[in-house]
């Protein structure tokens, strides 16, 4: 069998813009829809978080403010109390030490998930356009009357064009909601063809979910054929459906359904008879294991597939007369199909080996017992007792 390789989703270096971390309750370190991603995607698809040095700053100047905030609020509530006691009351928070340790908790965070600090390009940058940009509101800066944005965004921006030219080689996703930026960022990474451009995490996640699909399809495309050889090898007698001995589990778990078929006899005939019409078998039961169809995956490795097992036989009994008159006899036949799926898994190796196969359950798909087209007993070759040689 041919060499077998399974591709792993290639490096993804993550850059951000403040506002998909940015959160509203600031006893988060970052947005925990973003925590909630990076815990989901982080190791599977292989994430580098590569933070701008200005996206950091932007955080922690928000958290900080709304810690200087609460230290001000806190402070004259200390100040009022000491009016009322007559008595001098003070804690020992400093303005300082609050800042120290909101920057140490958010450091801590980009330790934690390996995360990497972008220095602005200082050198690099050409101040002489960024100052043209501003005076003339160039996105990414804005032209509203009574506002002015956009220096920060052009830092983030030219933090991230310098990446692009350094790691070339590398993939660079850029994530931002804001329009302008996101717009002006598209048009001039337009040229690096290892560069893209989100709205969102969400919308970065959808991709993430569709590369892994796509990428586990060619992989499962693969493996197809030596999936339905570890189900069953005809050739080799062997497989999961010899070594679980799944023909016989089947026909003890559903016994029922493997009796010769009966149903209700006319009992004017069984009066006059002193017997009814029972189906008899007038072919070998046939059995019939199908293709392993892929289900799901688990985890990175473990795959589920779903084969199923059909036992066919055909079945006659002599009609009921009709009429008073005698007439020639004549067989009634009719097929019955029996269609199992077995759920089974099997861990599989980035080469293509399998290993760990179990069946997971086993479960009744189809049941008929029709008069047959010659069209199913040809596919199931069937032949009936008497044709045989």
């Amino acid at each position: 069998m041919p060499k077998i390789k399974r591709v792993k989703p290639p490096l993804h270096n993550l850059i951000l813009d403040t506002n998909a971390l940015w959160h509203n309750d600031k006893s988060n370190v970052v947005s925990p829809d973003f925590q909630k991603f990076w815990d989901s995607f982080a190791e599977e698809f292989d994430l580098k978080l590569r933070l701008p040095e200005v996206v950091r700053g932007e955080l922690l100047y928000q958290q900080t403010s709304s810690a200087l905030t609460s230290l001000e609020r806190a402070n004259n509530q200390f100040e009022s109390m000491s009016i009322i006691s007559g008595v001098s009351y003070k804690h020992r928070l400093t303005s300082q030490r609050l800042t120290r340790d909101i920057e140490n908790r958010f450091d801590k965070w980009m330790s934690q998930i390996g995360a990497d600090l972008i220095p602005t390009p200082k050198e690099s940058i050409n101040w002489g356009s960024i100052i043209n940009d501003a005076i003339w509101r160039n996105p990414p800066f804005i032209a509203e009357k009574d506002r002015e944005k956009g220096f920060r965004d052009s830092l983030i921006l030219e933090t991230v064009l310098s990446q692009c030219k350094s790691m070339s080689t590398q993939d660079i996703v850029f994530v931002s909601g804001d329009r302008l930026l996101r717009d002006t960022a598209t048009l001039r990474l337009e040229k690096y063809t290892n560069a893209s451009v989100y709205e969102s995490i969400e919308e970065f996640s959808a991709y993430l979910r569709l590369t892994k699909e796509k990428l586990t399809a060619e992989f499962v495309r693969l493996i197809q054929k030596r999936a339905s050889l570890k189900f069953f090898d005809a050739r080799k007698r062997s497989g999961l459906v010899i070594s679980k001995k799944l023909s016989t589990h089947i026909r003890n778990e559903h016994t029922s359904h493997f009796r010769t078929p009966s149903e209700l006899s006319d009992l004017a005939e069984i009066w006059a008879t002193g017997k009814s019409n029972e189906w008899t078998s007038i072919s070998d039961e046939g059995i019939w294991i199908g293709g392993a169809r892929f289900d799901h995956l688990e985890g990175e490795d473990k795959f589920h597939w779903v084969s199923p097992i059909t036992y066919v036989e055909l079945f006659s009994r002599p009609s009921r007369a009709v009429g008073l008159l005698p007439s020639p006899p004549r067989l009634e036949e009719k097929l019955r199909i029996l269609e199992f799926n077995v759920h089974w898994k099997t861990n599989v190796k980035a080469d293509g080996r399998f290993y760990k196969l179990d069946v997971v359950s086993i479960d009744l798909d189809k049941h008929s017992f029709e008069i047959p087209t010659s069209q199913q007993l040809e596919n199931f070759g069937i032949r009936r007792s008497n044709e045989k040689e």
